[in-house]
């Protein structure tokens, strides 16, 4: 593997590229909170909206073309909860669940890989693992899911996580940037 980068570097005469993985640019959230509605979410919006083989409030993604950071723009535009899930045939969707109190997902829903929760208006509720959470992931037999709140905090939970309870920040957003808490 360093033979190939440094015969690309050579070769190539730009170095070694790197990156974060991250889709994700924190400044959105400026945009989110100042009530701006970017063209990428509009098309999701759009996306879901029309009538096609999903139906409406489902739209299928390719892998990694949804964010945490469109969800929770998404739900914040909306009032709804969002979800992206996998589904038993290995396409990717990205679900309206219509509702501020989420919904039901297909019922062939084989992972849930990240949902959203609303606005909580200062209440701290968004941030609770519900028991519907939970049973989603022992319905599915799956070990652990992520939750994006409108302020762009993803969680990470499991099925055995108590339901009314925090779960494990994974990433949150400060002025800085995204930053990992310390565990």
């Amino acid at each position: 593997m360093l033979k190939k980068a440094v015969a690309y570097s050579r070769v190539g005469q730009k170095g070694v590229r790197v990156a974060s993985g991250v889709a994700e640019n924190p400044s959105e959230f400026v945009r989110i909170r100042q009530g701006e509605i970017t063209q990428r979410w509009q098309d999701f919006l759009a996306r879901l909206a029309a009538q096609d083989d999903f139906g409406i409030g489902l739209a299928e993604v390719g892998k990694r073309e949804v964010t945490a950071t469109d969800l929770a723009a998404l739900t914040a535009l909306t009032g709804y909860e969002h979800a992206i899930v996998i589904l038993t045939d290995n396409r990717r969707v990205l679900i309206n669940m219509g509702s501020y109190k989420g919904g039901e997902l297909p019922p062939n829903t084989k992972i849930l890989l990240m949902h959203s929760h609303p606005d909580d208006h200062g209440t701290g509720m968004a941030k609770f693992i519900s028991e519907d959470d939970v049973n989603a992931l022992v319905y599915l037999n799956q070990r652990y899911s992520y939750m994006v709140t409108v302020d762009g905090t993803v969680y990470r939970f499991t099925r055995d996580t108590p339901s009314c309870s925090v779960a494990r920040i994974v990433r949150e957003l400060k002025y800085s940037g995204w930053v990992k808490p310390e565990t």
